[in-house]
């Protein structure tokens, strides 16, 4: 577990600084505990959810838009998530008129909050249940 949260913030880091990431596109797996609201947040520990805890002990991250995934059913339990990492400062801002005063971050059609203020976020492809 320790080792995938590693490799995240390696793989942030290496965004950050212009290197290439650890983790490409098509081969991220996560495992942590999913606290959901709009968007999914994934701690790296029990503690860390129930302290609500930031980056880097939490990552954000959305399904594309017409998914059909409950994501409640999830809530506050252990999950592995399949997903591309991608640059928060690098996703296209909502268009509309309310970009000017309230700039929104989208990422496969969904608005992402980044409530863990990570410098990357997931986009996911599967989840399922661990234990």
């Amino acid at each position: 577990m320790k080792r995938i949260f590693i490799a995240f913030l390696a793989a942030n880091f290496a965004i950050l600084s212009g290197c290439t990431p650890i983790l490409t596109a098509n081969d991220g797996k996560y495992i942590g505990w999913l606290k959901y609201n709009g968007e999914f947040r994934l701690f790296k520990d029990p503690a860390s959810l129930e302290q609500n805890l930031k980056y880097p002990a939490c990552v954000s991250g959305v399904f594309p838009h017409n998914t059909n995934i409950n994501l409640k059913f999830y809530d506050r339990k252990k999950v592995e998530i399949i997903g591309s990492l991608l640059n928060y400062d690098s996703l296209p801002v909502e268009q509309g008129p309310l970009a000017k005063i309230l700039p929104r971050k989208i990422a496969g059609g969904n608005v992402v909050p980044n409530f863990c203020m990570s410098p990357s976020i997931i986009l996911a492809k599967s989840i399922k249940q661990l234990s």
